[in-house]
């Protein structure tokens, strides 16, 4: 990301005041403050903007609290199911999003249980919301069927095998 004069001298400007207020860091504020006034990109490129991720937008951010709603809701129905022999307990865990290919979107799913506090009822297969697959295709079909049902959030046996066999 090439910053123009003004912008490398206003992250200059914080890193010289960074380097003042944290002593024990301030080698490492006066290497980027040289690097943003001298205009070294390849150093500082990857140094300040290495960990900041390009993000989701509202669509896909909706896609993830879609997803998990509506996991939680087949979670909530087949709690309540008198006969649980049709339909395999684990199916109905919140799988995640690949870790590999789905970096975002798994992060903000993290972030809206962990930060946010959402979802806290919601049964994920892993700790850390990673798939280790590719799943959104998967989550846009099966939102599709859900959102087809009579109620999201009363389903019956056979509704909530359909959204999982989407």
């Amino acid at each position: 990301m090439a910053l123009n004069k003004f912008e490398r001298r206003l992250l200059a400007n914080q890193y010289q005041i960074l380097s003042l207020l944290d002593q024990h860091n301030a080698d490492q504020y006066e290497k980027l403050q040289e690097a943003l006034e001298k205009g070294y990109e390849s150093y500082y490129h990857d140094e300040i903007f290495g960990w900041i991720f390009d993000g989701l937008s509202e669509s896909e951010s909706t896609l993830v609290i879609d997803a998990m709603d509506m996991y939680l809701a087949i979670q909530r129905a087949y709690d309540t199911l008198d006969d649980k022999a049709e339909i395999e307990e684990r199916r109905t865990e919140f799988p995640g999003f690949d870790g590999n290919h789905e970096t975002a979107y798994m992060s903000y799913a993290r972030f809206v249980v962990e930060r946010e506090g959402r979802f806290s009822l919601l049964k994920p297969s892993s700790a850390d919301f990673n798939s280790h697959t590719p799943m959104l295709d998967r989550y846009r079909r099966m939102i599709d069927n859900w959102k087809l049902t009579a109620n999201q959030y009363d389903l019956t046996p056979d509704e909530i095998t359909a959204i999982l066999d989407s």
